[in-house]
């Protein structure tokens, strides 16, 4: 029996989320420069960090996105609530079953599918940035979009991240910083260096742009 409800459990709890973010209203900034990518047909990976993974969840719902989300179980109700927005939920992290996770979302990102990654999760350490992300964009020929988002009304978890859910009907702050552009080198110390430096200008650019959360 319980088998049978859990499925359900998890189906309802994403429509009830669904119908949660749909209180929210969003204010953007930027979005003209995630406009110009699409327009210009390049893949995308969006990546932001893990505490603000709800709200641009739902923000970009209707968008082609395949996430990688943990193989826990918690990654259970996370990949349901994805699932619900539209989203392919591609299962895996840096721990277990990463890179074939990496690879599936590589092969969708070849077809339509954009790609969405948490670049500190799934255990962090908070604000420290994994290279799946930058791995994907130069793999696919893509590039990397840092959304950042910011809200004065929210509940924060006592989760390793300081997960954010804001209250209902919370204005929320969306903003798309600048496009970044890879190279195509993939040696270890490109990818050190280039990641460094990544997380450093977006680190910079949420504590302008997100100030109440950080």
């Amino acid at each position: 029996m319980k088998k049978r409800l859990f499925p359900f459990a998890l189906w309802l709890f994403g429509k009830f989320m669904m119908l949660y973010g749909n209180t929210f209203r969003y204010r953007v900034t930027g979005k003209e420069k995630l406009d110009e990518l699409f327009n210009s047909g390049r893949s995308v990976v969006f990546f932001t960090w893990h505490n603000q993974i709800f709200p641009i969840l739902h923000f970009h719902k209707g968008v082609n996105l395949a996430i990688i989300i943990s193989s826990s179980k918690d990654g259970d109700i996370m990949a349901h609530v994805a699932e619900s927005f539209g989203y392919r939920a591609v299962r895996g992290s840096s721990s277990r079953n990463g890179s074939k996770a990496l690879l599936e979302i590589k092969k969708l990102m070849n077809g339509t599918w954009h790609a969405a990654i948490a670049v500190d999760g799934p255990k962090g350490p908070k604000y420290k940035m994994k290279p799946g992300a930058l791995f994907l964009a130069k793999n696919t020929h893509g590039v990397m979009m840092p959304v950042i988002f910011d809200c004065k009304s929210f509940k924060r978890f006592a989760s390793w991240d300081g997960f954010i859910l804001p209250y209902p009907f919370a204005r929320i702050d969306v903003h798309y910083c600048d496009p970044v552009y890879v190279s195509e080198d993939t040696s270890p110390e490109t990818m050190k260096a280039e990641m460094a430096e990544i997380e450093k200008s977006t680190m910079e650019q949420t504590l302008v742009y997100s100030p109440n959360i950080v």
